[in-house]
């Protein structure tokens, strides 16, 4: 994606119009439609205000933006079942977030010094089998 496709993404994301992320940030409409049309190369300065406004990382400008959604089916399937997370918890979260990936990675770094008796398990039943 383009620098100007990411802003558009990132913006729609975060529920503005172009106007209001114009005010946001302290630039003109015209420069918003511009840099989303990819019509211009925006300073520095400018996309430092846009970033600013969006709530995001220069990353998140210059590279696909991370909130990108997920399939529930995905998403279930990512979360890391030590967490205890039910079905019906994993729906709502599924709805409210908006990067998904990120909250998947969270959750495998809280868990990821905690046992995985279901591992262990596999691993008995290996051991076992190779006798």
């Amino acid at each position: 994606m383009s620098i100007g496709e990411n802003v558009k993404a990132l913006r729609l994301r975060a529920g503005l119009t172009q106007s209001q992320l114009a005010n946001a940030a302290g630039i003109q409409l015209t420069q918003i439609s511009r840099i989303e049309n990819n019509d211009t190369d925006p300073k520095a300065s400018t996309l430092d205000k846009v970033i600013l406004a969006l709530g995001c990382t220069a990353n998140d400008i210059f590279n696909k933006p991370s909130g990108e959604k997920m399939s529930l089916e995905d998403f279930i399937g990512a979360i890391d079942y030590r967490s205890g997370m039910d079905m019906r918890t994993a729906v709502v979260l599924w709805k409210q977030l908006n990067d998904h990936q990120q909250f998947i990675k969270q959750v495998s770094e809280t868990y990821k010094n905690d046992s995985d008796p279901q591992g262990d398990l596999v691993k008995r039943i290996q051991a076992t089998e190779a006798k």
